[in-house]
């Protein structure tokens, strides 16, 4: 008897470990991609393309132009964004639509809400002819441009009618003199860093000229990284210079369809990739692949020991003993997919299909029988009980709600890019129901603890 309680005692410790780390690994959609490939035609004038990103500090961003159907050669001006924030919600809280990208464009160089400061590049090409096998090889950027600090914004109170207007801090004047003084400054620092080079290229020379044999190692092992490097840099156009969210625009114009009535028909290829110190994998993302991983051994070393305790304890296993392995065993293997469509996201750049769907419906069914059986244990069926009778109905009317509103709750989440009303309903009534079934468990232990033995 004695050693069925310390058997039942390390069972219900083990378990209710097990139900607090069911709200954890609940990410709020799905991972980051980094790859994007659209069809850009003539069916518009100005075509524009956003993208979003939480990127590492040296992130390099890749853009290309293929031709997919340019019969007729028509010129096009590509033009391309960059830009940083501090505030993660800035670029994720708003919808991914032409008006926000247009938004941006027309407030390059100013800070859209107040606060929000950041960094901004905007490159503009000279026009390019889209003529057939065209590969868009002249976008690549051999010396990245460095980017600019956004125009601060406060708030004024007009003293007359007490009218909220912005304005910038820096004012043009301000800007204009400012730019001049450090382009004064950048072309004496040109000239004094030009000369010192001279010298010491001069230097060299004259080291050469008298050891003609001796060879320099250094100066191989940098032409060879220089190498490696511009094979690396091939469609690069752009560099993180921060640990930031971003937005990168692309706008695609057809200078061809201004000056004739009928426009030309044309179609290229636009593909976008961000590859940085972990491949595709963003800023955001990395630290939830490494949470999955420890949670993924958690679940392995729950396993292992449930086992265990199960062998030497195998002449006292309940029904309820062996439904909490199968809990132990949903976790693993929803913690184990979560992991792999991360790391499919770090090497591939882009997501499995239904991986993440499948996962929220393993975490929704492992939840719900985390919380069956609970009650149940809570009950004392498969304990002292060998029947529910008529709670049975309750019970079964419980689990099937939680798992009702806890799949539509998770495939909302993975399908929508920020909380909709309908997600934010969903979980209020589950959060509803956790408290009912705390209340329940709570009223049956005090329940048996007021009544006699």
């Amino acid at each position: 008897m004695a050693v069925h309680c310390s058997w039942m005692l390390v069972a219900k410790s083990l378990f209710l470990s097990l139900l607090l780390l069911q709200g954890l690994g609940r990410t709020g959609g799905v991972a980051e991609r980094g790859k994007w490939t659209y069809l850009a035609d003539s069916s518009k004038k100005n075509v524009i393309f956003t993208f979003k990103k939480t990127l590492f500090s040296n992130t390099t961003i890749y853009l290309n132009l293929e031709e997919d159907n340019c019969t007729v050669p028509v010129m096009l001006q590509i033009n391309w964004y960059l830009r940083s924030s501090h505030c993660h919600n800035e670029f994720f809280d708003v919808p991914d639509d032409e008006k926000m990208a247009v938004r941006y464009l027309n407030n390059q160089d100013s800070e859209i809400t107040e606060g929000r400061s950041g960094q901004y590049i905007y490159h503009q090409y000279k026009a390019v002819e889209c003529k057939p096998h065209w590969t868009g090889t002249e976008l690549t950027m051999k010396d990245f441009d460095k980017p600019k600090m956004l125009k601060e914004l406060k708030i004024l109170m007009s003293p007359v009618d007490d009218t909220q207007t912005k304005v910038a801090v820096k004012s043009k004047r301000d800007a204009e003199s400012d730019v001049a003084v450090k382009s004064k400054r950048d072309a004496e620092s040109d000239v004094s860093n030009k000369e010192s080079q001279d010298e010491s290229k001069a230097q060299e020379e004259k080291k050469e000229a008298s050891n003609p044999n001796d060879k320099d190692p250094k100066k191989e092992d940098k032409k060879t990284t220089k190498a490696l490097s511009s094979d690396q840099k091939k469609y690069a156009v752009a560099q993180a210079w921060e640990d930031a969210p971003y937005l990168f625009i692309v706008q695609i114009n057809d200078l061809s369809s201004q000056e004739l009535k009928t426009p030309k028909r044309w179609s290229v290829k636009l593909k976008v990739w961000m590859s940085g110190p972990y491949q595709y994998l963003s800023a955001t993302d990395w630290p939830l692949m490494m949470f999955y991983m420890i949670m993924c051994i958690v679940y392995v070393f729950y396993g292992v020991l449930w086992l265990t305790l199960s062998a030497c304890y195998w002449r006292d296993l309940l029904r309820i003993h062996f439904w909490i392995g199968g809990v132990i065993l949903l976790g693993m293997v929803e913690k184990a997919v979560f992991y792999a469509e991360f790391q499919n996201i770090r090497s591939e750049g882009v997501p499995v299909q239904g991986a993440v769907v499948f996962a929220e419906i393993l975490s929704a069914v492992k939840r719900t029988l985390a919380r069956v059986l609970v009650i149940i244990a809570s009950l004392g069926y498969g304990i002292v009980k060998p029947r529910l009778g008529a709670l049975l109905h309750r019970v079964v009317g419980v689990g099937l709600l939680y798992l009702l509103f806890s799949l539509v709750e998770g495939i909302l989440r993975v399908k929508s890019e920020k909380l909709d009303s309908s997600n934010l309903m969903c979980r209020i009534v589950l959060a509803f129901i956790d408290s009912c079934i705390v209340w329940w468990i709570s009223f049956l232990f005090f329940h048996q603890s007021v009544t006699p033995s």
